[in-house]
């Protein structure tokens, strides 16, 4: 008979085997679609005000090197090699503290390489943000879970300054903030750890806005000119509430400025149809689909662009104009949202049932959420399991609502959670898989 010692051996060739696989396959996939330049690609590479720091400093040495006709083939390359290493590193981290059996670390690791696979989305290949932001939020998890089992100064300092690159990579990630506030909240309440720990770690993060902030506006300096925040804000988080505004709401506003801005925009909106009030409804329809469809022109074809000739006709393409309509943007956004609350709201949750697939998915990641919170919060359970998964969940839900309040949801800004359900389900899995072989 076998021993229990060559079965886990055999299992593991098998689990090392089919990863190289997998990772073979996806080489050669992403290889043969090539590097894909994207919309946003051009500001990342001309270090334009609307980029954050990091994927432009990333780029600007292949540009250097190979010129922007030739830097495709190596970024894809260092993107991809990147991205499997992340993966990798994630499933050793899943596996040392799972025990996850190898048909189990297989299928995790099929469900991780999607996103490298799906054609709409091919993280590897696009020269944007996110195929840094992937890999990396995958290294900060694996990190973070790390953390959970075993504290160490030396992984404290690699959480935070993992940490720091990714919200510098993409300011959507500051959706780990809160979330990290209420774990650190809950273990202080507990006295889960050393006080001192959590108290320097609450620090850190309340200081990384601060921090990221001036980092931020130093690279725009030192690149533009401008000691600024990323200009691109204001047409961002504008869009729904503008959405849902009514013609006569630029009485909300004191300043003849904003009122004369408003009235011109609106109108420019209005006469190309994408405001909410030329959706028709109908029976397997929203009006978020409305938004969704047109989201592209009204928030960069009339917020930016009508918006930046509005208040320069002559040099509306400067970098002084699109500084002070992003400005101006972001100073009427609250007005419109709380004048237009109940609407805003709708469209909000609209976004966000579109965000989870339906409401099937939504209320089957909530109950999931529930029970976590259940077994973490309320039963006092203290598995670092189920620790992990409650976290997950909570980034999940904190990147769904930032996203849907400030934008439309598409699936490229969830790449980076989309795994999560299919986890809970194969950890659960693996715990009934381990209760029936203890029983025996």
């Amino acid at each position: 008979m076998l021993s229990i010692d060559k079965i886990r051996e055999a299992a593991q060739t098998v689990e090392n085997r089919s990863l190289l696989f997998l990772f073979l396959i996806t080489i050669l996939y992403v290889f043969s679609k090539g590097s894909i330049m994207e919309r946003d690609t051009g500001s990342y590479l001309h270090l334009t005000i609307i980029t954050t720091p990091v994927y432009p400093l990333f780029l600007y040495g292949f540009k250097k090197i190979f010129g922007i006709d030739g830097l495709g083939p190596y970024v894809l390359t260092v993107q991809l090699i990147y991205g499997l290493y992340a993966i990798w590193f994630f499933i050793h981290k899943i596996k040392f503290h799972y025990q996850c059996r190898a048909y189990l670390t297989i299928g995790f690791s099929v469900i991780l390489l999607v996103p490298f696979w799906d054609p709409g989305i091919l993280v590897a290949n696009r020269i944007v943000s996110e195929a840094l932001a992937y890999p990396t939020f995958l290294i900060w998890l694996g990190i973070g879970l790390s953390l959970l089992h075993t504290y160490q100064g030396r992984k404290l300092f690699y959480f935070f300054t993992v940490l720091f690159i990714l919200i510098s990579l993409r300011p959507q990630f500051f959706f780990i903030l809160p979330v990290l506030v209420i774990s650190l909240l809950y273990a202080l309440s507990i006295r889960i750890a050393k006080k001192k720990i959590i108290y320097t770690s609450l620090l850190i993060v309340l200081l990384l806005p601060v921090a990221l902030k001036l980092f931020e506006k130093s690279y725009h300096y030192a690149m533009r000119g401008e000691f600024v925040s990323t200009a691109n804000t204001g047409v961002q988080i504008m869009a729904m509430p503008f959405f849902v505004a009514d013609q006569g709401d630029f009485d909300i506003y004191k300043e003849p400025l904003k009122q004369n801005y408003f009235k011109y925009v609106y109108q420019k909106a209005d006469s190309a149809r994408v405001l909410q009030n030329y959706y028709k409804a109908s029976f397997d329809d929203t009006s978020y689909h409305h938004l969704h469809k047109n989201y592209a022109d009204l928030s960069f074809g009339i917020l930016s662009k009508k918006g930046r000739f509005f208040l320069g006709k002559e040099d509306s393409e400067s970098q002084r104009i699109l500084i002070k309509n992003n400005d101006l943007l972001i100073a009427m956004w609250l007005p419109l949202v709380l004048d237009n609350f109940l609407k805003f709201t709708r469209i909000f949750f609209q976004n966000l049932l579109n965000a989870f697939d339906g409401y099937i998915l939504f209320f089957l990641h909530v109950l999931l959420l529930l029970y976590y919170t259940s077994q973490v919060v309320i039963h006092r359970k203290r598995n670092t399991k189920d620790s992990f998964m409650l976290i997950l969940f909570l980034l999940l839900f904190s990147n769904a609502v930032l996203v849907c309040l400030v934008e439309h949801s598409i699936d490229r800004y969830f790449i980076y959670t989309r795994w999560i359900l299919a986890f809970a389900i194969i950890t659960f899995i693996q715990q009934v898989v381990q209760k029936e072989t203890t029983s025996k």
